[in-house]
């Protein structure tokens, strides 16, 4: 597995076949970054998830990475799903989607968005929902979140340089 692929590679910098870290991000904000670091310190340990998560694992922003936005963490539990029995909420995913929907309208309706120019109200365009298996679940997540009034792209069908105008 993945543990076996690890430890055949050195540390050592002049190692024939030499471990290389990608821990620099410089694509995502402090904030994200530190929020990441601490589930997966807290989640990830060598005896349950065959790999510690440890300083040397953590992800470390770019020399120019602002602080950025506050970070939301939504813990589920099976049985918060009771409360949408009357829905179509058979899958978790779609009970997540429709969480994602609430709040998603919430942020829009009264979040703001600092830049260097100033602030600005949050627009749906400021927001992106990640999937780890997107192609098999995004229709149904795009149509809870449709029903919720909620402009939605998914180019998990889609060549990516072909994506459509960006919608408010």
């Amino acid at each position: 597995g993945f543990l076996n692929k690890y430890h055949q590679f050195s540390n050592d910098s002049e190692a024939p076949r030499r471990r290389i870290l990608l821990s620099q991000n410089f694509r995502s904000d402090k904030n994200v970054l530190s929020s990441v670091n601490l589930v997966f310190q807290g989640a990830m340990r060598e005896h349950v998830t065959e790999i510690d998560y440890d300083e040397e694992a953590a992800l470390k922003p770019g020399e120019n990475s602002r602080t950025g936005e506050p970070v939301e963490l939504h813990i589920l539990q099976k049985s918060d799903q009771e409360e949408g029995k009357g829905e179509q909420l058979t899958k978790g995913y779609l009970y997540e989607a429709q969480i994602a929907a609430k709040r998603i309208r919430q942020l829009v309706s009264d979040a703001v968005v600092h830049e260097k120019e100033g602030e600005r109200k949050l627009k749906f365009r400021d927001i992106v929902i990640l999937m780890r298996k997107a192609a098999q679940d995004s229709g149904e997540i795009a149509a809870i979140l449709q029903s919720y009034g909620i402009p939605v792209y998914s180019d998990a069908d889609e060549k990516y340089y072909e994506l459509p105008e960006v919608v408010d």
